[in-house]
């Protein structure tokens, strides 16, 4: 009893849910007939072999159709020092709830770096949109698409969740120097520009700058450097952040046209820079903005428009993004990102992403079996399984929330 009482605290204070009360695991043997409606489940008993629902290969420009629904491990340390830093704290508590950095192949994502791969070195960048009712899966195929690209050579421009920071309460606000009645974020600016520099500092000492910068009287950054040069300057002066990232922006289109490299620029919950209202304070006064009135707002609709060539723009929709009340009633790529700036990401490739599939339901489950997220006997069995299929609808993160007390 103690055990189970320290597991069960164990994985509250992990995951901040609040008491969910007590888990009718005699659930589905008193609603058979309800469990009945389900039809026929390709649920089994749980499976001891991990090749059924793991794959060695973790580079996923290898990863094939054969391999759907499966669990593969992004290196460790590649995870730790690339992707961990910059991702949104309920994404990382699942990493560090499960204690694995395994994610699953799915068609979504097979498709997304199908369409990259296939792209030609010279030729128009494609413009994924990943759309679909949040809890899907979105981000962690966001993520596959990344990691590809980071592991093949490519530099990434990424940027999780911008939504976040037009949303916070900021302090640190100032006027800014290179677009006129717009707000920079000095702070934040820096922040991308050092986790760029992390997933690329590899490319950005070999790739040259190709005309000078000028950020004050006094200080410049010339024709012929590295890009690391420009970089560090903005992360060092954090007043230039976004200047420096807008300036970043437009050398990688020229390298990337010049064949110097393949980027790809990769924006999760990128629907955020289109927030009709957003709320900062400085000094102690609450102000209401729009996202368009933050330079940085801008810089991000500048990446995305995917205008060069050789590389491709990752942009990927979520409810999560937008305030309760702007969030409609029916999702689509449309009414996710709205008529006004529908031109920004327009032309595009939409790319849904459902909940699981059978096979990938029941491979899940065996994966949360495996790190022991779901411990406990009942929920271990094959019904157990189909008590979650049901009450879950084989949607990843019901299916997270649902297995938390398990």
């Amino acid at each position: 009893m103690r055990a189970m009482f320290s597991q069960c605290l164990w994985k509250r204070l992990l995951t901040g849910a609040p008491p969910v009360g007590n888990v009718l695991v005699s659930w589905s043997r008193r609603n058979s007939s309800i469990l009945a409606t389900i039809g026929t489940s390709s649920l089994t008993a749980p499976v001891t072999d991990p090749s059924e629902y793991r794959v060695e290969e973790s580079n996923p420009a290898k990863h094939t159709l054969d391999d759907v629904g499966k669990f593969y491990q992004i290196p460790r340390r590649d995870f730790r020092m690339y992707f961990e830093g910059d991702l949104p704290r309920p994404v990382r508590t699942k990493f560090r709830g499960v204690g694995d950095s395994s994610i699953m192949i799915r068609r979504p994502g097979l498709e997304a770096i199908h369409y990259l791969k296939t792209a030609h070195p010279q030729g128009p960048s494609p413009k994924i949109v990943l759309w679909g009712k949040d809890g899907g899966g979105k981000f962690f195929t966001h993520l596959h698409v990344n990691h590809f690209a980071h592991s093949n050579g490519w530099f990434l421009f990424d940027i999780m969740f911008p939504a976040d920071f037009f949303r916070r309460v900021i302090n640190e606000i100032v006027p800014s120097e290179f677009m006129d009645g717009c707000f920079d974020m000095p702070y934040i600016g820096s922040k991308i520009l050092l986790h760029i520099k992390i997933q690329n500092e590899e490319l950005l000492s070999k790739i040259l700058v190709k005309e000078d910068h000028e950020w004050s009287k006094r200080e410049m950054t010339p024709k012929g450097v590295s890009l690391l040069e420009l970089v560090n300057h903005g992360i060092a002066r954090a007043k230039h952040s976004n200047m420096v990232l807008q300036a970043l922006i437009q050398e990688l289109k020229k390298a990337s046209n010049a064949g110097e490299c393949r980027c790809l620029v990769s924006v999760a919950g990128g629907n955020g820079i289109f927030l009709g209202r957003t709320v900062w304070k400085i000094r102690h006064t609450t102000m209401y903005r729009k996202a368009e009135d933050f330079t940085l707002s801008h810089v991000i609709a500048e990446a995305v428009k995917g205008d060069f060539n050789g590389g491709g723009v990752l942009f990927s929709l979520h409810l999560g993004a937008m305030y309760p009340d702007d969030r409609p009633e029916q999702v689509t790529p449309l009414t996710m990102v709205g008529r006004e700036a529908f031109h920004v990401v327009d032309p595009f490739i939409p790319i849904e992403v459902p909940a699981y599939s059978p096979r990938e339901f029941r491979n899940a489950l065996d994966y949360y079996r495996e790190v022991r997220w779901i411990d406990s006997p009942e929920a271990r069995s094959k019904e157990g399984g189909l008590e979650l299929e049901f009450l879950t609808g084989r949607w990843p993160q019901e299916l997270w929330n649902r297995t938390k007390w398990l």
